[in-house]
């Protein structure tokens, strides 16, 4: 059996999976850091770093001893985009690596492991294809036509979705990360008590905007005396489905753009990022799905986070198409898919 290792560490997550060439993924190990930086509210870099290098040996040496290192035919790794010092140690690994093995190393578009992410457990699901990532750094309407050749077809002007979630969870007293407190608190509220207006609702641009959500959810706190649990689920209900509405509203627009560019009925959308495991985004993705005839993928909600097995998936596809990496090859905080 031949297989490729897969690392990554872009983030908040140290994560190591091991794919085989018919694209099986033999196992995944994450170690997240929640806990490290919810103190903080947010992500800390200096502290995601210090504790990728002590995650990431853990990890190895779990894999290490069951993988018989003659039938590694690559090692991959994030690239970019993220924080440069948690790209860093996941590269210099993965290129130490396939120094000592002499190897091809393949540095992975964190975005296009993504965009690939239902891979992992659809096999039919494959180009051209419409993708739909939305996560704590990005907010983005894809074409994936071929390989190699994505095209945008909307991206936020300001903040991603994940981090207006984030952000509003924060107004609301709640912890990092800010999500699943969302969607808990609005399981009890009304979702049309507060009127959120959706930004930059045209009907003509597919692009996303969230910070004048944010800043109307702001307003509307400000103006409660006592804030009480039911004001918390109404305002979480109401920012929650205003999110929806707007994701809802520009893949419309989209799709349009997708059909014009693909007249082969290739009608597939993949949802991917962390955003894509809400619960409410989740059914309103199928209701658009089934109207406009799209299959619907999404992966399951483990693999919308950020993890190993979506970088291998994706070092799979540029190892078919024998395109590798050079060991000067440096990480990148910004990288277009």
């Amino acid at each position: 059996m031949k297989y490729i290792l897969a690392i990554e560490t872009s983030c908040d997550e140290t994560s190591v999976a091991l794919i085989d060439l018919d694209g099986n993924i033999l196992n995944e190990i994450t170690k997240t850091q929640i806990d490290l930086h919810k103190i903080y509210g947010g992500v800390v870099p200096e502290i995601a770093s210090r504790s990728h290098l002590l995650e990431i040996k853990e990890i190895l040496n779990n894999f290490l001893p069951i993988i018989d290192k003659n039938q590694l035919v690559a090692i991959a790794a994030t690239g970019g985009p993220g924080l440069i010092g948690a790209l860093m140690v996941g590269v210099m690994v993965a290129k130490g690596m396939a120094i000592m093995l002499n190897i091809p190393f393949i540095a992975v578009n964190h975005l296009r492991g993504h965009a690939l992410s239902p891979k992992i457990e659809y096999k039919n699901f494959d180009y051209p294809f419409l993708s739909l990532l939305i996560s704590g750094g990005h907010c983005q309407i894809l074409a994936a036509k071929s390989f190699n050749d994505y095209q945008i077809l909307g991206k936020t002007i300001d903040d991603s979705a994940g981090e207006a979630f984030d952000k509003v969870a924060k107004m609301l007293g709640f912890e990092y990360p800010g999500g699943l407190h969302i969607q808990e608190t609005a399981k009890n509220g009304d979702h049309l008590k507060y009127k959120f207006k959706i930004p930059m609702d045209d009907g003509v641009n597919p692009d996303f905007s969230f910070s004048g959500l944010k800043t109307a959810v702001l307003k509307e706190i400000q103006k409660i005396d006592c804030l009480t649990d039911q004001n918390k689920s109404d305002i979480a209900a109401s920012f929650q489905y205003t999110v929806a509405r707007a994701i809802e509203k520009k893949l419309e627009i989209a799709i349009k753009k997708y059909n014009n560019l693909l007249l082969n009925n290739a009608n597939k959308l993949g949802c991917c990022g962390g955003v894509a495991a809400n619960i409410q985004i989740r059914q309103m993705l199928t209701s658009l799905c089934k109207k406009h005839s799209f299959d619907l993928f999404i992966p399951s909600i483990k693999y919308c986070t950020d993890n190993a097995s979506m970088i291998a998936v994706a070092a799979l596809e540029a190892y078919n198409n024998e395109i590798f990496s050079e060991l000067n090859f440096e990480p990148l905080s910004k990288w277009n898919i």
